[in-house]
């Protein structure tokens, strides 16, 4: 997924389950300001599964990673986004 601008807040599904393991790229496009990247993961009853920081980026810094292996806690879970009830 991309997001063209910028953008505070996003949500993004994963599936580490069943053998599946999410990547995710991430670049900070701007050319002057660094930037944290922080995350939460959340099951499908909304309850958290865990949360961090993923990377602190430099201007035009860009980093990847497997989900399972930087947040062990996402390991055999998987949450897609879905509307509230």
């Amino acid at each position: 997924m991309q997001i063209d601008l910028a953008s505070s807040e996003f949500i993004v599904a994963f599936d580490n389950s069943g053998g599946y393991f999410t990547g995710v790229a991430i670049a900070n496009t701007d050319p002057t300001n660094p930037a944290t990247v922080l995350v939460s993961f959340h099951d499908y009853s909304g309850a958290q599964i865990d949360h961090g920081t993923v990377a602190q980026l430099k201007p035009y810094g860009h980093t990847s990673l497997l989900l399972n292996q930087s947040f062990p806690d996402t390991k055999t879970k998987e949450a897609r986004p879905c509307s509230p009830a």
